[in-house]
């Protein structure tokens, strides 16, 4: 599993559901007197439990295929199914974690090569702690074709330049950097992801991008199959893993096509020999037109206590990998020498291409120095490459110096040698300068020199400005030497809440404008979402310019209507529109038996000459027990129009069904369907009867006109008899001219007879008459009679018959039982629940089936005795001498309650209660001495406790607000009165206090005080006074000093070796707070004092000398730290 940058591996393991067989289906033989043809038809779905496995299987049912056709009623696109096949067939078995499987399958990610394939073919997989294996047979018909073109940041259309083979597709978005290479790849699902028409047009779910938000190209990968005259072939693909305790071999295969075509396979094996030194083995062979190749790859790495070292060996023969063009013969050596007491890194090698006939030796040690805060890397690197009988010799000192402040961070990199007999120097500076919290200026020097080759000089400078949620860079590329061009980039980003804002600008000898803006947004009823992008180069060609518009509207508030319109726009770079894509659909639940639907496409691509308009409407009137008639009305039409050639076809549809009693029914079709500028009308009625469950008369008549004045028709009589249940032979006579109709196959001249046959699972299993009961006893929080979340489960124990049951610690009981009626009494539950359910409950088992009944339970109710006394010395406690209050009131939730007989006892239901005494029934001048007026109490199922509430007389006080300048919380001269103000609450009394406040009406003793401030004061100043508790005295005034310290801030940068910015993401920790930066971090509205910072995670690779920090931050300073961040 992996989100975002976590991943975690889970392990899943279960066993095929325990449920009863399920077997349906059908099947027709019918003989033809008079043509002397058998015809066969049916299907068969299965789903069985073959001890602890599962077998599913599917025979007979068509391939949905066609892409053209909608389904309005329900999304078709996204429904599942048990027995996924693009043919007519599906197997699959099942135990544990194994499978094998004939149908649709998808293999992808062979030996991280990013191979993947699917189709429906054979497949098996099993996933074991030790043993894990993936394969797939994939039959191929057809000529193969590959093509790869340009998201257009719209779903489409777009367009294939053949007509593929039904379901032969792999469609895979692609992403890449700027030189080329795949950095990201995502397989798409057919029907989910896009869909593919007959035609070659692809339409998909979400826009394509023509570039992401870094500017990498986005492109649009889809191989599929052509109808030609080249032979089926079949692809075999497969990964085995196996590991026993430390050591792991992979065997991984493929092989395109079993005639001819490209075969790979590849061994790997990895683990230590000992303890501190792993090996590792791989070998791999390939083969194809032009012979066979292979690669060998051979390491070993050892780790002690004085060293590291690691060496690995590759040797190469015309290999070619899987999915490259490029063959490689050569061999190869690396070795690396770490000593640990030294400091110094030995690297050295050696390679040869037969290709380029190169054969190149190096040699380099390499050693760090940290001198304050400079970090120095050195470097002396001897290389010998020979070439053609010729050798050349170069050798190379570098010095690469970082220094790293808070606002200044300066890199370097010095290299001086000899290339044979002649001198090179190259010369690299860096810096990045923090003019301000939000200002970055900085730049790049390069220097090349050498006798042999050209000189170059070149020099980038760069700024940037950050202004609250935007960004604004330019950076200027100078190259001097050899020749002086210039070449400047401008970049502008901007943060929405809804989206983001991205736009580059390069200019040279052409200037070039990328701009992308996406948003997601839900204005009133609706969810929006916006992608808007573009392209334009000034002196470049008019292809290059492109802009293009998606937008998707669908609404969110009504909960009966579905609706969603997506309209996608591309337009050249003189604003003309070249492509464009209107789509809509809706449905309707809100109506009793009525179900309407539509669906609405238009597409148009100018520059092909290329449209489709298609709208399809339905309304279905849905039967019930009292109604037994079903009415479907249809409406479609579409016209497609390429190269000049259109075709159109459309229809309207009335279908009815309606049965008189159990035994006769009538069905009634009506049609008018155009194609190919001809009109036809279509009729037909079915009657059908059934007489004692043993014989059966049908008839049906079908009449079609069209326009040009013919007409046409079709009429059948037929007798059936059933001599077993779900069985019929029967026998009819057709006779009319009608042979081909748009209502199905109609072809019955003369007599002709045969059998109906239906499955279902009494044909192969006898009925074990065993049913289930599944109690879930709860106690009801909300009493609401269902089982939630916060419900808690209970263990009961009960009679069901004569027999008796306890429930297990998730309070269920689930028991097989013969079917029939049942008593389900309580034996034994805990005490303080009282049942919601009258007893004896009665429960029926049915057959096959599983009767779940929830039993809900609530707590006994609790009580609450409520008394308020004089707090005479406003200790908080009731004392001798002090006495209650005989009248007084209290609110809970809307209630208030009132009382004159001085303790107040109120029965509540068990868990948490909140109530509040009416201080405004005493009078003014009185304040509460044990807490606030709001108690909050949590109470069990019986419990009984007892609130005792104080109250005193009130008293003045001055209350000092002022700037604890030394953190200590006293008030010394120097410190001044903030200009602050707040609440302070004195014995659940509020009052409003300022830089210098007297109060009036204070409590007087010891009280509970919490002082709430202004919104936004304590995100600059923290409380250094305790007043958790104030003491008023009971003559004369008292004064309060309360200080505040300001905030603190700390910088907190992460620097390379280099001493630039580390930019990947690091886990830090600070005071438990966890965070990720990249680069640098400014934590703000910090308390001052000692603060820990502890690393969590680090890039792979990267290592720093402490993992935990401590920093002590002094009131109202800001502060830096700097964690130097060095690789393994």
């Amino acid at each position: 599993m992996k989100f975002a940058d976590l991943s975690a591996t889970a392990r899943l393991e279960y066993v095929a559901e325990s449920r009863p067989p399920m077997v349906t289906g059908s099947a027709n033989v019918k003989y033809n007197l008079s043509s002397g043809e058998i015809s066969v038809e049916g299907g068969l779905f299965g789903r069985l439990n073959v001890g602890q496995s599962l077998l599913t299987f599917r025979l007979g049912e068509e391939a949905s295929g066609d892409f053209d056709s909608y389904i309005t009623h329900g999304d078709g696109s996204m429904l599942g199914t048990l027995a996924p096949s693009s043919e007519w067939y599906f197997f699959r078995f099942e135990k544990g974690l194994f499978n094998v499987q004939l149908g649709d399958y998808t293999f992808d990610d062979l030996t991280g090569i990013g191979f993947s394939s699917k189709g429906t073919g054979l497949s098996s997989e099993y996933y074991g702690e030790s043993l894990s294996f993936r394969l797939f047979a994939n039959p191929v018909f057809g000529e193969m074709k590959k093509e790869e073109f340009r998201g257009e940041g719209i779903r489409g259309p777009y367009y294939l330049e053949e007509s593929p083979v039904p379901n032969s597709e792999t469609v895979t978005i692609l992403t890449r950097n700027e030189n080329g290479e795949v950095i990201e790849r995502k397989l798409m699902r057919r029907n989910q992801d896009y869909i593919l028409y007959t035609s070659g047009m692809i339409i998909f779910t979400n826009p394509v991008p023509y570039f992401d938000i870094d500017f990498n190209p986005i492109s649009i990968d889809v191989e599929y199959s052509v109808e030609s005259s080249v032979p089926g072939d079949l692809d075999i693909m497969g990964r085995v893993k196996y590991k026993p305790r430390d050591w792991q071999y992979d065997f991984a295969g493929y092989v395109n096509g079993l005639s001819s075509g490209y075969r790979f396979g590849s061994f790997s094996a990895s683990g230590p020999l000992f303890k501190s030194f792993d090996t590792a083995l791989t070998a791999q062979l390939n083969s194809n037109e032009d012979g066979v190749g292979f690669r060998t790859v051979a390491s070993a790495q050892l780790d002690i206590d004085l060293l590291t070292a690691e060496l690995e060996v590759y040797f190469e023969r015309n290999f070619t990998k899987p999915g490259s063009s490029n063959v490689s013969s050569g061999f190869g050596l690396d070795f690396e020498l770490n000593p640990r007491i030294l400091g110094i890194k030995m690297l050295s090698g050696y390679s040869y291409s037969e290709k380029t006939e190169q054969g190149t030796l190096t040699f380099e040690l390499l050693k760090d120095f940290t001198i304050g805060s400079i970090l120095l890397e050195t470097s002396l690197k001897e290389t010998l490459i020979h070439r053609g009988g010729e050798l050349e010799n170069e050798m190379m000192v570098s010095l690469k110096p970082t220094f790293s402040s808070k606002d200044l961070k300066i890199r370097g990199e010095i290299g001086v040698g000899l290339r044979n007999l002649d001198p090179i120097f190259g010369l690299k500076l860096g810096a990045d300068i923090g003019l301000s919290e939000t200002l970055f200026v900085g730049g790049d020097m390069g220097f090349n020199y050498s006798v042999s080759g050209k000189t170059e000089l070149s020099f980038t400078p760069y700024a940037l400005k950050k202004l609250g949620k935007a960004s604004l860079i330019a950076r200027e590329k100078v190259k001097i030497l050899p020749k002086l061009q210039f070449s400047t980039i401008l970049g502008f980003g901007f943060a929405l809440d809804t989206g983001k804002i991205d736009l580059e600008a390069t200019l040279s000898d052409k200037v070039s404008i990328g701009a992308g803006y996406s948003a997601a947004f839900s204005p009133d009823i609706v969810n929006v979402e916006l992608l808007l992008q573009g392209s334009h180069t000034f002196g470049g060609t008019s292809s290059e310019n492109f802009y293009s518009v998606h937008l998707a509207v669908e609404n969110r508030e009504v909960e009966d209507l579905k609706l969603r319109f997506d309209a996608d726009l591309k337009l050249d770079g003189r604003f003309m529109l070249t492509r464009a894509l209107f789509e809509s659909r809706g449905e309707y639940f809100g109506l009793y038996r009525l179900r309407p639907a539509y669906h609405l496409l238009y597409t148009n691509n100018l520059s092909l000459e290329s449209s489709r308009f298609e709208i399809q409407a339905e309304l279905a009137y849905l039967p019930d027990i009292k109604t037994p008639l079903v009415v479907l009305f249809q409406a479609a039409y579409y016209v497609d129009s390429r190269n000049g050639a259109t075709t159109s076809e459309g229809s309207l549809s009335l279908d009815t069904a309606f049965w008189l009693d159990r035994s006769t029914n009538f069905t009634l079709t009506g049609e008018l369907y155009l194609k190919k500028n001809s009109l036809y009308t279509i009729g037909g009625l079915r009657f059908e009867k059934t007489f004692i469950d043993f014989l059966s008369l049908a008839g049906a008549g079908y009449l079609v006109a069209d326009s040009g004045g013919g007409f046409f028709s079709r009429y059948i009589v037929e007798f059936g008899i059933s001599p077993l249940p779900d069985t019929q032979i029967y026998a009819g006579y057709g006779w009319g001219n009608l042979t081909e109709s748009f209502v199905g196959n109609l072809q019955r001249d003369g007599f002709y007879f045969g059998v109906r046959v239906k499955f279902d699972d009494s044909w192969f299993f006898k009925k074990d008459n065993m049913g289930r009961m599944n109690l879930n006893f709860f106690a009801d929080v909300n009493l609401d009679q269902k089982a939630g979340s916060g419900d808690r489960p209970i263990q009961v124990r009960v009679r069901i018959g004569d027999k008796e049951y306890e429930s297990n610690e998730m309070g269920n009981i689930d028991v097989s039982l013969p079917a029939g009626l049942y008593s389900v009494e309580l034996i034994d539950f805990p005490e303080g629940l009282i049942s919601l359910v009258e007893e004896p409950l009665q429960l029926c088992v049915m057959e096959y089936g599983v009767n779940e009944f929830s039993w809900p339970f609530m707590e006994s109710p609790s009580y609450i005795d409520i008394s308020v006394f004089i707090d005479s010395n406003t200790s908080g406690q009731f004392e001798n001498g002090e006495e209650h209050l005989e009248s007084f009131s209290v609110s809970m939730g809307e209630d208030s309650i009132f009382t004159t007989t001085g303790t107040l006892t109120l029965p509540v239901s068990p868990g948490e209660i909140k109530l509040s005494l009416d201080l405004s029934s005493f009078g003014e001048g009185v304040s509460i001495t044990t807490g606030a007026v709001d108690v909050e109490l949590t109470l069990k199922a019986g419990e009984k406790k007892a609130i005792h509430f104080g109250i005193a007389f009130e008293r003045r006080m001055e209350v000092l607000i002022f700037n604890d300048l030394n953190g200590n919380g006293l008030r010394e001269s120097e410190e001044p009165l903030l200009d602050a103000s707040g609440v302070l609450i004195i014995g659940g009394r509020p009052f409003r206090v300022g830089s210098q406040t007297l109060l009036e009406g204070v409590p007087s003793g010891q009280s509970q005080a919490a002082l709430n401030m202004d919104k936004g004061f304590e995100r600059l100043y923290s409380r250094t006074t305790s007043i958790e508790t104030i003491e008023v005295d009971e003559k004369g005034d008292t004064r309060l000093e309360i200080g505040f310290a300001q905030r603190s801030s700390l910088n907190i940068s992460l620097i390379d070796e280099t001493g630039d910015y580390l930019y990947e993401v690091v886990s830090l920790n600070v005071d438990g707070i966890e965070f990720q930066v990249f680069g640098m971090i400014e934590l703000v509205g910090l308390v001052f004092g000692e603060h820990s910072i502890e690393i969590t995670d680090l890039p792979k690779g990267y290592t720093v000398s402490e993992n935990l920090r401590t920093i002590w931050l002094e009131p109202g300073k800001n502060s830096d730290l700097t964690i130097s961040v060095e690789k393994e």
